[in-house]
């Protein structure tokens, strides 16, 4: 009897230890899915995947975060239906620290939900479960449930304590992936208490944080509180960075209310700048979100910010007015009719009618003691003080001036700002070292993998040629420089500063070096994982697709060169005598191979030939871009080259049978903002410097340039240059071609 228990016994032991291991290891992938899907349409997703082989510990948490994602959905029935079902298994199975979770977050939503009197009891339970546990981490949920009371009480000092005592669990079971929302969540109070200087150190922290440990799913909304702190210091250019940030986040995240959001403070902010035609698409942007998401007090935001530009920009007062009052009426909370209330103030202030700005007056006082910040309050003064001195009340009038200007010297002072630009930057290089930190992680990683390889290793050969390629590349750039200092070596003037553009030029082209050589490296990652999985053809696909993709590189580098010495000041024309017609022949020949193979002809239209003064190098750069650019674009057509002495200046065009362009294209043609290469007819691509460098060296050799085009027929450069008569200081820089 004994021999045969005790073989069972073992068996039994070893199954709880098997089953316990794959809860662990089932809800650990669970918890990655869920990282690796930050939207809530992908999250329910999973959870449906996952819970139908989960144990039921792992069950439990599952049905929670289905109640949590189901009432961010505002499916507010199945989110507490969800809810309940994990109390009743957390009971059924006697799990105490799972239920005391459920029970926290059940009450969480029911506050959201203006039911603290059903929340009540259930935090009470989950209180005392958790007792028993001093360090668990499901005190969390139970913590911000009572938080969640005290923000809606506007108990600011209450919620701080209540993310200490938060943050003491994070640490206590190093979450460190949590550390970031609780910067963010500081900030949030200390925004709400008018302290931005410490609002902004821990919006940065937060997002440093979330890009440390890799918590992007929530990167908009810690962008958009920063931005907002930069506004409330009336610093609306650094402001407008961070909510295009935010934007750009919120679209990542499938987060359209933070789109929107980050939509009407980027237009405010804007409209302050007066970038009036800008903040007009912004706010129009979340005026139509806000339409599409039902939601009243961000579209209410949206009429304000029309009005303000009604009256501001198309100086149209009844409209204005027309768009505040359908704000105040629309608006449900008191933040909103606050601003709504004050613009139609100030606009009554405006057009002298104080009269009618005093029932408003009346509202903006009421809504003041319900939004109680420092902010608000100060404003309020300001108008009040500005109604009672144009109505004869003088005394009244200096009391509430006496009180707004102690209220805006708290918030706001020079030395503050001071201190918040030298803390952006201190950020900026913290990023740059962390981005840095992790190229290098990669790298090290790389390298590992390189070294446990072991067969296909006439595949690892041919991306080791590639590499050397690269090196042998990064020596061209090495031996232009040292041409570039021996020329600026022979000039015995300010040799000083002669050296120290070319240590800043050789910083930035080493650094941009790096940043080519990374598609590279991840793909012969990716070449090796096909060889590990025997995909020989598809590695030999991808090796064939880098060798294509390496020969856009060396004109690009080329583009990144000159275009970092006239960032550097390092270019200042020197014209020379040159013939036209010889120098473009030149050009030409250097794109002979690529036109035969796109079956295009270039052709010079003038016969005759003209001398000029002007700078080589320029020359080049311009008409290597433009004919580059030009048989990018064309296939089985024609680029005509023209030129003229005309009224003493030189005329060129360079016109093409290509795709064309659109007028939105041709507007944003000679621009760096928000560019994105445009893909060649056979897939070339660019990095979108060619045509911006054009466009500067035009200009500082005093010509002008002008593009016309049409989509499916193609597209015209124009170019003119004053006609010189004799060369300049021969001590000036000169661009080598």
């Amino acid at each position: 009897m004994k021999k045969t228990l005790i073989p069972l016994l073992f068996a039994f032991f070893c199954n709880i230890a098997i089953y316990g291991q794959t809860i662990d290891d089932y809800c650990n992938e669970w918890e990655e899915a869920l990282l690796e899907n930050i939207n809530n349409a992908d999250q329910l997703k999973v959870c449906w995947k996952f819970i139908k082989h989960a144990k039921p510990p792992c069950k439990i948490d599952i049905y929670i975060e289905l109640g949590i994602v189901h009432y961010y959905e505002q499916q507010i029935d199945s989110s507490f239906f969800y809810f309940d079902k994990a109390i009743a298994l957390g009971k059924k199975i006697n799990e105490e620290e799972l239920l005391s979770s459920a029970y926290s977050n059940k009450a969480y939503f029911l506050i959201e939900e203006d039911e603290d009197d059903k929340a009540k009891p259930f935090l009470k339970k989950a209180r005392n479960l958790l007792k028993r546990y001093p360090t668990s981490p499901k005190w969390r949920d139970y913590l911000e449930a009572r938080e969640n009371i005290a923000i809606k009480a506007l108990d600011y000092d209450a919620g701080m304590s209540y993310q200490d005592s938060i943050l003491k669990i994070i640490k206590a079971n190093n979450l460190n992936n949590d550390l970031p929302q609780y910067y963010h969540q500081i900030g949030y109070y200390q925004i709400k208490t008018s302290d931005y200087k410490s609002a902004i150190i821990n919006f940065l922290q937060a997002i440093e944080l979330k890009k440390k440990y890799n918590v992007l799913d929530d990167v908009s909304s810690s962008n958009f509180l920063l931005a907002n702190c930069y506004s409330r210091l009336s610093q609306n250019e650094t402001a407008c960075i961070y909510y295009k940030e935010a934007i750009q986040n919120a679209k990542d995240e499938g987060n359209d209310f933070n789109v929107m959001l980050s939509y009407l403070r980027l237009g405010k902010s804007q409209r302050l700048l007066k970038q009036y035609k800008e903040a007009s698409k912004a706010i129009e942007a979340a005026s139509n979100i806000a339409k599409a998401l039902n939601t009243t007090s961000q579209y209410a935001e949206s009429l304000i910010e029309k009005g303000l530009l009604s009256y501001v920009y198309f100086k149209d007062n009844t409209k204005a007015e027309a768009h505040f009052k359908e704000a105040i009426n629309t608006a449900k909370d008191a933040l909103t009719l606050f601003y709504a209330n004050q613009s139609l103030i100030t606009l009554y202030f405006n057009t002298n009618s104080y009269s009618k700005a005093k029932p408003y007056l009346l509202n903006l006082k009421t809504l003041n003691k319900a939004v109680k910040t420092d902010y608000h309050t100060m404003s309020f003064h300001r108008d009040y003080a500005t109604y009672l001195e144009n109505t004869g009340q003088n005394e009244a009038a200096i009391l509430n001036l006496k009180k707004y200007y102690k209220l805006k010297d708290s918030i706001s002072s020079i030395d503050l700002k001071k201190e918040v630009a030298d803390l952006e930057k201190k950020y900026d290089t913290k990023n740059k070292e962390l981005e840095i930190a992790n190229l290098n992680q990669e790298k090290n990683v790389q390298e590992k993998q390189i070294q446990e390889a072991n067969f296909k290793r006439n595949l690892y050969l041919f991306s080791a040629l590639l590499l050397a390629f690269l090196l042998l590349l990064g020596l061209w750039i090495y031996s232009k420089l040292r041409k570039q200092k021996k020329a600026l070596a022979e000039s015995n003037i300010k040799l000083a500063e002669t050296n120290a553009i070319k240590n800043r030029l050789f910083s930035i082209i080493s650094h941009d070096l790096r940043g080519m050589l990374i598609p590279f490296q991840r793909t012969g990652r990716i070449i090796k994982h096909h060889i590990d999985k025997n995909n020989t053809e598809r590695a030999v696909e991808i090796a064939t697709e880098l060798d294509k993709n390496s020969q856009s590189l060396s004109s690009m580098l080329d583009n990144l060169l000159n275009w970092s010495l006239n960032q550097m000041n390092g270019y200042a024309p020197n014209p020379t005598q040159i013939s036209i017609n010889t120098e473009l022949k030149n050009i030409i020949e250097g794109y002979k191979q690529q036109a035969i193979y796109k079956n295009t002809t270039i052709n010079i239209l003038t016969k005759e030939d003209i001398t000029t003064y002007i700078d080589e190098g320029a020359f080049h750069v311009i008409f290597r871009n433009l004919i580059g650019n030009a048989l990018k674009f064309t296939d089985n057509g024609t680029i005509r080259i023209d030129f003229k002495n005309q009224h003493n200046r030189l005329y060129f065009s360079v016109a093409d049978t290509g795709v064309g362009m659109n007028e939105t294209q041709v507007e944003k043609l000679f621009s760096l903002d928000d560019k994105k290469s445009t893909v060649g007819t056979q897939g070339e691509k660019g990095i979108g410097l060619g045509l911006n460098l054009v466009y500067r060296f035009v200009e500082m050799n005093k010509g002008t340039i002008s593009v016309s085009s049409k989509e499916r027929l193609g597209t015209k450069f124009e170019i003119t240059f004053p006609i010189l008569e004799a060369l300049q200081d021969s001590n000036s820089k000169s661009l080598s071609a």
